[in-house]
Order: structure tokens, then C-alpha cells, then sequence
């Protein structure tokens, strides 16, 4: 795998005891994922140790994978001898199995419409008679797996583009919407969708609607056009797809819904948004977009909450999947071109942190003890309550050059054992995010 890097500059001041890091221009990588795969990757999902990949592909590393493969850090494998058809649109878990949907009537030989689950033991399950048409989305709520998509009938029954699996029966989410189901995710306690309906529940809801779990409701007036990627990032919700105005607001093709309105990521991308992510306390999104707020970012950009930025030299087709596996951001879709590198179909992008100001959650409090040390500390990571919580979070710890030296998984009420004796004197940043990849805490290690 080729690997291009390109490190910036960094201003650094130490006043009066205390560090301060206004300025920590990122550190880039792009690199392969192996040699990725033969035809289009839809879908990524992270899942246990490993990242899967979706689409109408044959084959991945080099080796027989149809429609679905994993990603284990270093090599491709099949995934239960894979799908049938058209191919896989979208990748979830729900009750500890992995589930895929897209176009397709077999899974692992088996009859399966359009969706189906993976068992513990390897083998591709159906979902009762599963769906009639295409799956494009999935999302947990409250307890129950939420596929949307084309169709309108799951089970047997008419559900309006979407539905939900409660591991042995389909039932409706009230009366659905009255177009296609593109998008899903949870926010503020409630299943937003988006998509291209201008009604939901028999109420006018333009690309995107709230789902409470017992009805429906409008997003403000929504947007004019389709919504095709959700996400959540510092507290708000993103929409990216096809339009020019959301709220009655121009914002050309992504917006960012508050809880009470809308409003522009600048003057937005120039086409369609076909997948947003967030990846080291950022926004990244990906699609068929040429310019970002002006910017040239060729399929994919990075928002930091106040501007737009490219990716290097971007990919040279459509970015239509991104996930974050293994504290690297990868992408999925139509290109074989990333940074400049050959890549069929699938690249990651790794970035060191764009700013190291000592920040702690409100919540969530991350300390290091002892500080200076010899190379071995402690960190503990602790919300003021006495017992372990369940809540994931992330360390990754970077040299003055904003080159990443260690990475760890912890949970939060947990002290973590931190060896880096391997490492020179010196002055390292940390930092810690949680499982949405929003920022919890960042600060300083001195080695000595």
C-alpha cells in the first residue's frame, strides 16, 4: 500500500506554566485499502474489530467477496459466501448481528428479499419475507431495527417505505412517508428520515421527517429536494443530498437542524452530498460535489464548524460511503483514484488533530497522572461517578508533528495504563472521543 502524507505547520506558546495551541495545521495520509474492489462500494460500517464494505462488487483484495466483505485492518475476506443481485445499499448491527439490505433475493445461497442477518455462526438468515423492493437505510430506535428504503411492503404488510423489525415480526412506523426512504438516525430522542416524500404521516414533511416513536412530525418545512445522508455532530443534526434551500434558507445541498431551525454550512457544495461523517472532532462530507464554500475538494470535504476545507487533491469520482474505523476516516464509492494514489474504490484518509486547546466535556473529565513522566502514566477518564460507565471512548496520542504514537479503546469511569517509554523526551498531545467521534477531552503529555 502506498501511503502519501503531507504535514503542515503548527504555531506553538507557552505562557506562564500554562499550553496553549491555538494553531495545529493537520498532518494527512491517504492511503489504499488493499486493492480495494472490482465495481462500486455504497455502504461502510464499522462492526466489532472490523470495517464492512457494501456494493455491487465481485470481488475484494483481489479475491471472491460478492456484494459484501470485511476489512480487517490489513486484509479483505468474504463474508459467508456473500449476496446475490444488484447488491448491498446499507450495513447495521442490531441485536448483536449484523444485518445488510440493497437489491437482492438470496444472502449466503438462502431466499432473502432484500434484507438479511448474519448468525453467530456464519450463516445468512431471512427476515420473514423481507421487503418488495430496494433497502437504502437502517437505524436502531428504541429497541427495534428501522429499514427504509423503496419498497412498500415488509412482511407481507403495507408500510409506506418504511419499517420495523423487532427480531421476528415487521410492523409499521404509523403510516410512513409517501416517497423513498434514503437516510436514518437518532436524534434528540427521536428516528429522523430523509429522503424524497413531501409527507410523513399524512402531514406535509419535505425530505425530512421526526419520528417520535408514535408519530409523526414536520422538520421545519424541510428542504426542496432529497435528503440522502444524516449525522450527527456537536449537538446537531446535518442533512446532505440534492437541494438548494432547507427551512426556506439557501444552503446548497447540506444543512444543520438545531432542534428549532435551519441553517447553512456557508454557501455549501456545488451537487448532491451522498454521505457525511464525523472523524476528529470534524464534519466530513463526501458525494458527487466538484467545490465545497468555494473551495476546490474534488468528492470530499471537511467542515471544522466554521469553514469549509479540501482533502488534498480528493478522489476523482463519487464519494458515496464514509466510516470511521481504527481512528481513520475511509470512504467507499465510484473512484480509483485518492490523494493522487491508486485506490479502487475504497481509501482512508488519517488526520492528525486540527487544534490541541486543553478541553474536557462538560460531563466527562480526562486527567494524566503522573505528568511529566518517564514514559509510563496513567489516564483516567471519569464522569464523577463511582462505578464503570459503558460509554466507548478513543485515545490517540500524537508527536509535536501531529503524527499519531498510540491509540487505545477505553470506557469512561476507567484508568487507562499508558506505555510509551519507545517514544522520545518531549512535549505529546492527547486526545480522547467518544463513540460518535465528538471530541471529550485534549491536552498535553511531557515525557522526560
Amino acid at each position: 500500500m502506498k501511503r502519501i502524507y503531507a504535514t503542515l505547520g503548527l504555531t506553538l506558546s507557552i505562557t506562564a506554566g500554562l499550553f496553549l495551541m491555538p494553531s495545529f495545521a493537520h498532518s494527512q495520509a491517504w492511503d489504499s485499502v488493499g486493492s480495494g474492489t472490482d465495481k462500486s462500494v455504497n455502504t461502510l460500517y464499522t462492526y466489532g474489530t472490523d470495517l464492512y464494505a457494501g456494493g455491487s462488487f465481485a470481488n475484494a483484495g483481489g479475491s471472491q467477496a460478492s456484494r459484501i466483505a470485511l476489512w480487517d485492518g490489513s486484509t479483505w475476506q468474504s463474508v459467508a459466501s456473500g449476496i446475490s443481485n444488484a447488491g448491498v445499499w446499507s450495513i447495521a448491527s442490531y441485536n448483536s448481528q449484523l444485518y445488510a439490505g440493497g437489491l437482492f433475493n438470496k444472502a449466503g445461497g438462502n431466499t432473502a428479499n432484500n434484507i438479511a442477518a448474519l448468525s453467530e455462526g456464519g450463516i445468512w438468515t431471512k427476515l420473514g419475507t423481507g421487503t418488495n423492493l430496494i433497502v437504502y437505510a437502517m437505524a436502531t430506535y428504541n429497541g427495534n431495527l428501522y429499514v427504509g428504503g423503496g419498497f412498500d411492503s415488509a412482511g407481507g404488510k403495507h408500510v409506506g417505505y418504511i419499517a420495523q423489525w423487532d427480531g421476528t415480526n415487521w410492523s409499521v412506523a404509523g403510516t410512513g412517508v409517501n416517497g423513498y426512504v434514503q437516510a436514518m438516525v437518532v436524534f434528540n430522542s427521536s428516528l429522523y428520515v430523509g429522503g424524497s416524500f413531501d409527507s410523513a404521516g399524512g402531514i406535509p414533511a419535505s425530505g425530512i421527517a421526526e419520528w417520535t416513536g408514535t408519530k409523526w412530525k414536520e422538520v421545519g418545512t424541510g428542504v426542496n429536494g432529497f435528503v440522502s445522508s444524516l449525522v450527527v455532530y456537536n449537538n446537531a443534526l446535518y442533512a446532505g443530498g440534492n437541494f438548494t434551500m432547507a427551512g426556506g434558507k439557501i444552503v446548497n445541498n447540506i444543512a444543520e437542524w438545531n432542534g428549532a431551525g435551519w441553517s447553512a454550512l456557508g454557501i455549501g457544495t456545488d451537487n448532491n452530498v451522498a454521505s457525511l461523517a464525523v472523524y476528529a472532532g470534524n464534519l466530513y462530507a463526501g458525494g458527487q460535489f466538484i467545490t465545497a464554500g468555494g473551495v476546490l475538494t474534488n468528492h470530499i470535504a471537511v467542515w471544522n464548524g466554521n469553514n469549509w476545507d479540501d482533502l488534498g487533491t480528493g478522489t476523482n469520482s463519487n464519494v458515496l460511503a464514509l466510516a470511521v474505523y481504527n481512528n481513520t476516516l475511509y470512504l467507499g464509492g465510484q473512484f480509483d483514484s485518492a490523494g493522487g494514489i491508486a485506490a479502487n474504490h475504497l481509501a482512508s484518509y488519517y488526520t492528525s488533530p486540527t487544534s490541541i486547546n486543553t478541553v474536557n466535556k462538560a460531563s466527562i473529565n480526562a486527567s494524566v497522572f503522573p505528568n511529566p513522566s518517564n514514559g509510563r502514566f496513567f489516564m483516567l477518564i471519569d464522569n464523577g461517578e463511582s462505578i464503570a460507565g459503558s460509554e466507548k471512548v478513543n485515545v490517540a496520542i500524537y508527536n509535536i508533528l501531529g503524527e499519531r504514537v498510540y491509540a487505545q479503546s477505553s470506557v469512561v469511569n476507567s484508568t487507562l495504563t499508558v506505555d510509551m517509554t519507545s517514544q522520545a523526551a518531549g512535549l505529546y498531545i492527547y486526545k480522547v472521543v467518544g463513540e460518535q467521534n465528538d471530541m471529550i477531552a485534549c491536552g498535553r503529555v511531557v515525557l522526560k
